[in-house]
């Protein structure tokens, strides 16, 4: 199983989905692991624990050593997955699905439902209800700015605008982590904002689902000019280019709207609210425009700088 699985990805294809239960995937990842570790070490003619304790150290240190994947391979086949107009027409249509509903059926319900509270004298629940909408409805604004800039083919600000999209995500984390702390970001200060909700201290919290090598690249990649900034500013490798952030935005957008769904849900049962204030079809719609997504677009399975684990 293992062994197809690496040639699988390795040819840049999207893999079959593999029915197994936990022990079978942990036994299957080891197998991945140590035939690498093995791989490496007759290579650079060391003994494998000294791959791995190497390894370790370049995870721990975050450095850009650590790529799991034949750069030059990868990028041919990025090239070719990003130019088919399939691929391409799959990414747009899901990336503005979900802008809408995050706008629409998570941003405007929220707020409706704190507004709601707010006429019950609930003041608490509904700074919760609307703290959650104005990051949700910013995510999507955010969202589909991106989506405006690409389409102008307008690609190093369409960076800016999705690191943008990063940080609204980590909030909208620490939400769903911690409803309770809603209120506090609705009425925070500057100086709070910056001793609690700054996006280094989300990504450096021990229990956070986010890594500095992640956000660093948004950074290069959209923030302060850099010379690899500027040469997407030049419109240099515009299909790949476009793919990139169209593949990052739905993947940032997905877990954005999982954030905020499971947020709303624990506000709901916290206030006793029967009926949910996202709704179950709106929940079905990002489903199954993901579902068509991931079966149409093989884009992502080719790119590697975001998906190294560290």
């Amino acid at each position: 199983m293992a062994s197809a699985l690496i040639e699988t990805i390795i040819s840049g294809e999207h893999p079959e989905p593999v029915e197994a239960g936990p022990g079978v995937v942990a036994v299957g990842a080891q197998e991945i692991a140590t035939g690498a570790a093995i791989a490496l070490a007759q290579h650079a003619g060391e003994h494998p624990n000294a791959v791995v304790a190497r390894l370790r150290k370049q995870l721990q240190e975050q450095g850009q050593g650590v790529q799991l994947s034949d750069k030059e391979g990868v990028e041919l086949q990025s090239a070719k997955y990003a130019e088919n107009p399939e691929m391409r027409q799959s990414r747009v249509v899901t990336a503005f699905a979900l802008v809408k509903e995050l706008n629409d059926c998570a941003a405007v319900p929220s707020h409706n439902r704190g507004v709601d509270l707010s006429e019950q004298n609930q003041n608490i629940g509904r700074d919760c209800y609307e703290g959650l909408s104005r990051i949700a409805v910013t995510a999507a604004a955010l969202g589909y700015g991106v989506l405006q800039l690409l389409d102008a083919n307008n690609h190093y600000p369409a960076y800016a605008l999705l690191r943008q999209v990063v940080e609204t995500e980590f909030v909208l984390w620490k939400f769903r982590h911690d409803p309770g702390a809603i209120p506090d970001w609705l009425n925070s200060d500057r100086d709070e904002r910056e001793r609690t909700w700054k996006p280094s201290k989300i990504y450096r919290s021990a229990d956070n689902d986010y890594r500095q090598k992640d956000y660093s690249g948004h950074c290069e990649l959209g923030g302060h000019p850099t010379p690899l900034g500027t040469l997407l500013a030049s419109g240099e490798r515009s299909a790949v280019a476009e793919a990139s952030v169209l593949g990052d935005l739905i993947g940032h957008l997905r877990d954005s709207w999982d954030h905020v769904v499971n947020a709303a849900d624990a506000l709901d049962s916290k206030w006793d609210l029967s009926e949910p204030c996202i709704a179950a079809d709106a929940r079905q719609r990002v489903a199954d425009a993901l579902a068509t997504w991931s079966q149409i677009d093989k884009y992502g399975y080719s790119v590697s700088y975001f998906a190294d684990p560290l």
